[in-house]
């Protein structure tokens, strides 16, 4: 795929650091920009919130909504950037006293970042991959969709002497002392080109700016036209969509206190190819915005002593489609990342996904052995 990840922050505690193949500290929340959903605020002395395990790509491109509510001090918020699968810190993009942007020793015009409001930041990153021959790599950032720092012939690498280390695997949100960062809708994408086809023969358009993008979290508001598994507490004490609907709850400052879902109800199935689908609620598009794509994200775990997986299943119209096997554990986990993105509808892969033909989708998922 070319559009690896997103994220809205709505719809779990980030305090697990096993949920959505994430790693970390310290991460409160806060009301989102829009006064929709939640957003993340990264605090704490050196804290980060940061993403690995989404795949390998010299070349990334990332975009997250950034709010810094605070008079500048000492060690700002940053965007950081890893390779050799989030261990090894490369570069990051950061902020100067005058508001400018920093990254890979390029400095942006003063005020391009404004203070105690959101921005939207985005970033292109290629990997420096030669120890002769000159520097080759590449860096641009783009400020409320206004490029602030472009260049090519850049390290935007930790060494030139680490060859081995040859892709970005990792992204961080990051706070230090008392500067605390807020971020919402995040994505991140790769530069597969826009003629490649994924596995389900579906082309992978998004392999650019996305520009100022918005993020949402959906759950189910009705079963759907498949009902294969059973339902725990027994059947008919409620309808099969109410055991995965929930979502966190939180106190009245809007912070989480635990995480959907809960372990009380749920359905499930020890037979192979036993599915359920779900109705999820309806959403709203202006007439210019484009869907780039959709994360289904189940939360999934096996009870039985032998090897299990599931895959994700769309029904939309006159098409079911059904993902690539995961295996699950014996403990719950959130699944996400590159093999539970859709960016286009199985129907008409060429226009990708409408506002009403989202709506009209059914989601769930299949049990594999």
């Amino acid at each position: 795929m070319s559009l690896i990840y997103i994220d809205s922050f709505d719809h779990r505690n980030w305090t697990n650091d096993g949920e959505k193949l994430t790693q970390g500290q310290r991460c409160s929340y806060l009301y989102a920009r829009g006064g929709v959903g939640q957003g993340a605020q990264v605090s704490g002395a050196t804290s980060q919130r940061w993403l690995s395990g989404f795949g390998a790509s010299r070349t990334l491109f990332t975009g997250v909504a950034w709010r810094v509510n605070y008079d500048f001090a000492f060690g700002p918020s940053a965007i950081m950037f890893y390779g050799n699968h989030g261990n090894q810190f490369e570069f990051n993009v950061t902020l100067n006293p005058d508001w400018s942007m920093t990254s890979c020793g390029l400095t942006s015009a003063a005020n391009v970042f404004r203070a105690r409001t959101w921005n939207y930041v985005e970033v292109k990153t290629k990997m420096h991959v030669s120890s002769s021959g000159g520097l080759n790599g590449e860096i641009i950032v783009k400020c409320n969709g206004v490029s602030v720092i472009s260049s090519s012939g850049v390290l935007n690498r930790n060494s030139q002497n680490q060859l081995g280390w040859t892709t970005y695997d990792g992204i961080g949100l990051y706070g230090n002392g008392n500067n605390s960062g807020d971020y919402d809708d995040w994505y991140i994408l790769n530069d597969t080109d826009s003629g490649a086809i994924d596995s389900y023969g579906n082309p992978m358009p998004n392999n650019n700016f996305l520009g100022d993008v918005v993020v949402r979290a959906i759950y189910p508001i009705n079963s759907g036209s498949v009902k294969q598994l059973t339902s725990f507490p027994a059947a008919g004490v409620t309808a099969s969509y109410m055991n995965v609907n929930e979502t966190a709850s939180r106190n009245a400052g809007g912070t989480i206190l635990d995480t959907a879902p809960n372990l009380t109800n749920y359905n499930y199935s020890a037979v192979s190819a036993s599915a359920d689908l779900y109705k999820y609620q309806q959403i709203s598009v202006p007439g210019t915005g484009i869907i780039y794509g959709i994360q289904m994200v189940p939360a999934v775990w096996k009870s039985d002593s032998f090897v299990k997986g599931f895959s994700n299943v769309i029904s939309s119209s006159a098409t079911c489609l059904t993902g690539s096997r995961q295996s699950i554990a014996d403990t719950t986990n959130y699944f996400a990342g590159t093999t539970n993105i859709f960016e286009s509808n199985p129907d008409t892969p060429l226009t990708g996904w409408s506002t009403s033909s989202l709506n009209a989708a059914e989601f769930g998922i299949m049990v594999q052995d």
